[in-house]
């Protein structure tokens, strides 16, 4: 997964401390973010249907000001990541447990791995 990671330049969202291509279980490539806080939780910020993570820049930024780090993704299908093969629409998947596999992947991810603080969730529409 050696292709430049695109950022979008929407508004003010900052982009991230890291920026990734990282593997779904079936190699569907999705675009993962990690802004790195000093001292709290990480949380997963997951997205709702046909968003980005861009779109999140605000939020993101004050979470990170209260000392948050926070990993994100474009769910397939949505955002930058590639759709699953044979996926016909945007954002199709044949299970939803294919979306729960790709936070599975965002989980393994090093920055979020190694991260080692409490974790916590905040989920918009499908997330």
């Amino acid at each position: 997964m050696s292709a430049p990671v695109p950022w979008l330049e929407l508004g003010d969202a900052a982009p991230p401390d890291r920026l990734a291509w990282i593997a779904g279980p079936d190699g569907v490539r999705l675009r993962a973010g990690f802004w790195r806080g000093e001292g709290g939780p990480v949380v997963l910020l997951l997205p709702g249907r046909t968003e980005h993570m861009e779109r999140y820049g605000p939020f993101v930024r004050g979470l990170t000001a209260r000392g948050a780090s926070v990993a994100t993704l474009d769910w397939r299908g949505q955002g930058l990541s590639d759709r699953a093969r044979g996926a016909g629409r945007l954002g199709h998947v044949g299970d939803f447990a294919e979306y729960q596999r790709d936070l599975e992947a965002l989980l393994a991810w090093a920055p979020v791995a190694e991260a080692g603080a409490p974790r916590r969730l905040i989920a918009h529409s499908m997330g």
